[in-house]
């Protein structure tokens, strides 16, 4: 599990979470506040500006030894300085052709798991290409138009990403989340701008990744005040449900 320079353990958390749906996954808009001696209220992780992702998501049904897992997992991410990776359970997909994506047809596979998968990605395959595209030319923190490279060029002239399709951008493992807020269509040489609905927290430059597929944020429990939480309900029967609510802490400049 990698440690960044923030000091903040990034890590997976178990698939179970998110296979399902359900609960609001929103980009959400946070004030900056001020803060003096007498009153401090900035948090110890976490920006203060605009455009955050939040999300509330509850879990598959889990037996015993699923929640025993769970409830270890949960006390983790209690600490303030664990963080994890997520992506929207309804956008694991583009709508647009991506790098080849085309309805009706489950053939992109995640994990070892095919079934799970192939409900994952009932409505979707991949014709060519790739699950991920490149940054072509450097853009600063803060634009939010980018333009890039390495579709498939027998996409010429087709929406690789409609309006509300997420995709992630930075290097492996140092990825942030962001929102399509315009159709992007691709040129003859493979190419396409991307508008972007929240600004980038931090400079993309040449050749780093755009991830088309199962796009994911960096999130965790404590930030701006408004705290996150998590809580696994047991059941009287043989299942138990958990419930998570998170909040994003994006990779910056100086803090990747």
């Amino acid at each position: 599990m990698p440690l960044s320079r923030s000091g903040i353990v990034t890590v997976e958390l178990p698939q179970q979470l998110f296979e399902t749906s359900s609960g609001p996954f929103t980009l959400t808009t946070f004030r900056g506040r001020s803060a003096s001696q007498f009153k401090p209220s900035a948090p110890q992780y976490g920006p203060l500006r605009e455009d955050l992702w939040t999300f509330t998501i509850e879990a598959a049904p889990m037996g015993r030894a699923a929640t025993v897992h769970m409830e270890a997992w949960f006390h983790r991410l209690a600490r303030r300085d664990w963080a994890f990776t997520a992506w929207d359970p309804l956008r694991q997909l583009p709508l647009g052709r991506g790098n080849g994506y085309a309805p009706n047809n489950a053939e992109i596979l995640f994990t070892d798991d095919a079934a799970a998968d192939q409900s994952f990605c009932r409505d979707f395959r991949l014709l060519t290409g790739s699950t991920r595209a490149l940054v072509k030319t450097a853009a600063p923190r803060g634009a939010t138009t980018l333009l890039a490279k390495g579709f498939d060029t027998a996409l010429e002239g087709e929406t690789v990403l409609k309006f509300g399709d997420h995709l992630s951008i930075g290097l492996p493992g140092e990825m942030n989340l962001h929102m399509a807020s315009a159709n992007a269509v691709c040129d003859a040489n493979g190419e396409a701008r991307l508008e972007l609905a929240n600004p980038l927290w931090k400079r993309a430059l040449p050749n780093d990744l755009i991830e088309l597929a199962r796009p994911t944020g960096r999130f965790g429990l404590y930030a701006m005040g408004d705290n996150g939480s998590v809580e696994l309900v047991r059941s009287a029967g043989p299942l138990s449900r958990g419930r998570l609510s998170a909040i994003e802490f994006p990779y910056q400049e100086g803090n990747p």
